[in-house]
């Protein structure tokens, strides 16, 4: 038996399942890109599929753009060259394919794998670990969603620490890796804002979340996890609410700290009231590829949110998110009212991180007042380092102050479970349509 490995020590191979769907090339392999750049990778990486590429080099040259070339100072050329990047076949569940990725690392001491795989599969890869002959210091780093619901989360993880040593497992949500929300945390820190975003001066909170892209390519994987609430509400969003709504812990703070202070907060919403919510489905997801003729899938949600806390108890949350809806700021908005210090307070996202204080101010020629909008750019990302970046670097370091844990997974399901059964009412949209205008 291999040693118990200390927390921090850095792995020496990365092994990816997920490096040839969408996932690896819009945001796994770009980030294996950034880390290498900065001198933060230096380890082999063995992606895992069913089917390989033709060409393991040209996948990755096709991840990287000029844009992302640019940003490192290296040409595709040198990148593709200089990362250590080859390929093992085979399927996740069978131990053959993990004879075979223990033959293509060697004698390596502590492997990372990252599996980006459905949640179905995430107890056959942990008990196809555990049984492998790879070093029993191996990481195991899980993509969301983990589990279906609650009670199939809270089975999951069981399974996975019979097998898996808990200190050896990592579940992530690359939200809590972005920095425009890792920022909202301290920007509630602010005193003038503390004093304002409570619930006697709110007329409302929303959190939007559109997306202008649709599903083409991603049908089967999307009607396999359930939809909008799975994919993206569950995770993402929940996280989202969490971390602009929870109680700041003192500055500076840790990762453990301000994991508690969400935990907190989410334990305090209410289950969503489908009777106070909207699924719909854009107009042609059921012509797509692996797409049920009747599908009920929804791909737009708009629901709202309770939390029994002192600051926002009363006050109306919408929650909106859709696929294929028109483009618009991924944001939080906390609307004021009356004698408040402002019209409203907006943290912006995406596409420019930024907060924005929209004000009353005199209209010179009218002498009349008109609104004005202040705005504070805020970084969105880690340094040289995006999102996805961070989360395979934290992997590999034992890093765990932008993953999430089960207390989170388990009540963010707790709370969009009463939208989990398949909906009596889909209001369909047509492509394009602002969120705001579905419901």
């Amino acid at each position: 038996m291999t040693p118990r490995t200390p927390r921090f020590e850095r792995g020496d191979a990365l092994v990816v399942f997920g490096l040839t769907g969408d996932l690896g090339h819009d945001e796994l392999l770009p980030g294996l890109v950034l880390l290498h750049a900065t001198g933060r990778l230096g380890v082999p990486v063995v992606g895992v599929g069913r089917n390989a590429p033709d060409d393991i080099e040209q996948l990755l040259r096709d991840a990287i753009d000029p844009e992302l070339a640019a940003r490192t100072g290296l040409t595709i050329e040198q990148l593709v060259d200089e990362i250590d990047l080859s390929f093992v076949e085979g399927d996740a569940t069978e131990a053959q394919t993990w004879n075979d990725i223990h033959d293509r690392l060697g004698d390596v001491r502590l492997p990372v794998v990252y599996a980006a795989l459905p949640p179905a599969l995430l107890g056959d890869v942990a008990e196809q670990v555990a049984a492998s002959s790879l070093p029993d210091s191996c990481r195991l780093v899980l993509e969301k969603p983990f589990g279906e619901d609650r009670s199939s989360a809270l089975d999951l993880h069981e399974r996975i620490t019979a097998r898996i040593d808990p200190s050896r497992l990592f579940l992530v949500d690359h939200f809590l890796a972005k920095t425009a929300v890792r920022n909202l945390v301290d920007v509630r820190r602010s005193p003038v804002l503390d004093l304002a975003l409570q619930a006697p001066h709110l007329e409302s909170i929303t959190i939007e979340f559109p997306e202008a892209g649709g599903l083409d390519g991603r049908g089967s994987f999307y009607e396999g996890v359930g939809g909008v609430v799975p994919d993206v509400v569950q995770n993402h969003l929940i996280q989202t609410v969490a971390s602009a709504l929870a109680t700041p812990p003192g500055a500076p703070s840790n990762g453990d700290a301000e994991r508690a202070a969400r935990v907190d907060l989410l334990r305090r919403i209410a289950p969503i009231d489908p009777n106070r919510s909207v699924l719909g489905q854009y107009d042609g997801y059921r012509d797509l590829d692996d797409v049920d003729d009747d599908s009920s899938v929804p791909t737009f949600v708009s629901a709202e949110l309770e939390i029994d806390h002192d600051r926002w108890r009363g006050v109306p949350i919408r929650l909106r998110t859709g696929k294929r809806v028109a483009s618009g700021a991924f944001a939080i908005d906390w609307r004021l009212r009356g004698a408040a210090l402002a019209r409203s307070v907006r943290a912006q996202i995406k596409p420019q991180a930024a907060i924005q204080i929209e004000l009353d101010e005199l209209d010179p020629d009218t002498h009349g007042t008109v609104v004005a909008t202040a705005c504070t750019p805020v970084r969105s990302d880690h340094g040289a380092l995006d999102a996805y970046a961070t989360v395979l670097g934290d992997a590999l370091t034992g890093e765990r102050h932008h993953m999430t844990s089960l207390d989170e997974v388990v009540e963010a399901w707790r709370i969009v479970e009463p939208l989990l059964a398949p909906p009596t009412d889909l209001r369909a949209y047509a492509p394009g349509t602002p969120l705001d205008d579905i419901a």
